[in-house]
């Protein structure tokens, strides 16, 4: 048994590993061809990899894993279900429902232990100990070979996270206009971000036009390359 666990820790470590490699290499590629050498950040990657952080998976207190399961409830109540592929989309919802502010709004990447190529995705992270809790289960091909489940708590230890957690007021105030803005809405929840979100938020609107990240509709990343 303890050296199953050692192996899972292992292989953990490698993949946490592989994702920052891969930021790093793409961070490095996007400073290449990019004609803008006063850029703050290049691309996406090198945004997530200078403001974030990794958000490895972990069991929850009692309590946030109460409030995840009441969020996933209302949100099938109010949704019908969550959307699997939409990352996004799904974690938005739930954050609507997170009343008792338990939860950071997360984006960046995402590294299945399956997979080598991290993809773009979005987690909501417990404030008390900034565990992953992940509403968007993997393609309906993964759900077949049961590795995953299709809402992610705490729990599951073979998938490593890399992103940068925004201030809700931020991402209510995207949700409300759906438009473009270059504005930060300051946090009004009693709970503060924390110093990496607050970081986010003020690179978001320090930024010049040509580097300003700019935001997509509900369903895709609040921030891209411009």
């Amino acid at each position: 048994m303890n050296s199953l666990v050692i192996l899972s820790e292992r292989k953990a470590v490698v993949r946490a590993n592989t994702l920052r490699q891969w930021l790093e290499l793409e961070s490095a590629r996007a400073r290449t061809v990019t004609a803008d050498g006063h850029l703050r950040e290049a691309s996406v990657a090198e945004f997530v990899l200078h403001r974030g952080g990794a958000f490895e998976t972990g069991r929850l207190g009692d309590a946030e894993r109460h409030g995840a399961q009441r969020i996933a409830r209302w949100c099938r109540v109010e949704y019908n279900r969550f959307r699997f592929g939409q990352p996004f989309w799904n974690t938005r919802r739930a954050l609507e429902f997170d009343v008792l502010d338990q939860f950071h709004y997360v984006e960046g990447f995402v590294l299945d232990g399956s997979e080598t190529v991290p993809r773009p995705h979005a987690w909501l992270s417990a404030i008390a100990n900034d565990a992953v809790v992940d509403f968007t289960g993997p393609c309906a091909r993964k759900r077949r070979a049961r590795k995953y489940s299709p809402m992610v708590l705490g729990d599951l230890s073979v998938r490593s996270y890399f992103g940068v957690a925004l201030p809700h007021a931020l991402v209510h105030a995207q949700g409300q206009t759906g438009t473009t803005t270059t504005q930060t809405a300051v946090p009004t929840k009693d709970t503060s971000p924390t110093p990496k979100a607050e970081d986010a938020a003020s690179s978001l609107t320090s930024c010049d036009s040509a580097s300003q990240p700019s935001w997509r509709s509900a369903s895709g990343p609040m921030f891209r390359a411009a």
